[in-house]
């Protein structure tokens, strides 16, 4: 049980290191949401590490709300460097 858990919070956390200390999160709704290489939203964690999500673009009524999960130095890559990234993050 402990290691399918940790396999579940591997998979939906996100990165919050500062600098050269690792640190990761997980906020509850947006480990619901999909990544995408065009996302119409972004994310960061404010000061009180509070997940604040701001649209990139209008989003229209019914439209899912998307994140990357790649940095967005990655998002430039091509698309097979941007599949090797996610892989490579997610094993």
């Amino acid at each position: 049980l402990l290691e399918r858990l940790i396999l579940v919070w591997k998979m939906n956390c996100f990165d919050c290191s500062v600098g050269d200390i690792a640190g990761a999160a997980l906020y509850f709704l947006a480990s619901l949401m999909s990544h995408s290489c065009l996302p119409n939203a972004m994310w960061h964690a404010d000061a009180n590490n509070n997940f604040v999500l701001r649209a990139r673009r209008r989003i229209e009524t019914g439209e899912e709300v998307t994140i990357t999960y790649l940095d967005e130095h990655d998002l430039l890559g091509h698309a097979a460097f941007r599949r090797e990234v996610l892989l490579r993050t997610k094993d």
